[in-house]
């Protein structure tokens, strides 16, 4: 006999793979956001002009370079802790399908 069916859901269902995923995402726009800024930044350096513009520019160009890794940082502590969730989900999927188990053999 299951058990499944005769107990109501306790919490909504988390794919710990899904959330891993994720994770593989988030940390990898984190590397696309940065290779951009690079490039970006190496552009702003080859500016062959010189003058208030030439510097207004690369000022603006520092200044979303510096936004921008800070996105890139943003992505990559929220890829650690979907990451961490998906373990913390994985391990604790176990436990309660262990459980499910021993409770579905006293039945």
């Amino acid at each position: 006999m299951s058990v499944v069916p005769l107990l109501p859901p306790l919490l909504p269902h988390v794919d710990a793979d899904g959330l891993a995923d994720l994770s593989r995402v988030l940390r990898s726009r984190a590397g696309e956001i940065r290779a951009r800024t690079a490039s970006l930044e190496a552009a702003a350096a080859e500016v062959a002009w010189e003058g208030r513009s030439a510097e207004a520019l690369r000022a603006a160009i520092s200044t979303l370079a510096t936004l921008l890794d800070a996105t890139a940082v943003l992505h990559e502590r929220a890829a650690d802790a979907v990451g961490a969730q998906a373990d913390a989900v994985a391990a604790r999927s176990g436990l309660v399908g262990a459980g499910l188990d021993a409770l579905g053999r006293l039945l």
